[in-house]
């Protein structure tokens, strides 16, 4: 293999990556809780419970609306977590070349 074709199949390489990581974070945004739930609390409680990390926002949340926020906040973290692993990985197979 040439070195020009080493490099476009690394641009390609590159492609998938970028599409694959603007999939996961469609996936994982598209877990946000409905207006009917969000609605219900003021923006400082919204921005905590926005935040994939922590469980700070569970002492000021109804009960019944705990599953959809647990839901999207798990989505996240496996967005950001694939998506850092998948730059990881491009960037050690550049590394390697």
């Amino acid at each position: 293999m040439t070195n020009h074709q080493l490099l476009n199949a690394l641009y390609e390489l590159a492609n998938l990556f970028f599409i694959l990581f603007a999939l996961m974070q469609i996936w994982a945004l598209s877990a946000w809780p409905p207006k009917t739930i969000t609605k219900n609390y003021p923006p400082k409680i919204r921005l905590l419970f926005a935040w994939p990390f922590g469980t700070a926002w569970l002492e000021n949340i109804r009960e019944a609306d705990i599953p959809a926020l647990e839901n999207y906040q798990r989505r996240s973290r496996i967005g950001i977590y694939l998506g850092a692993f998948g730059a990881l990985l491009f960037l050690l197979s550049l590394l390697g070349q």
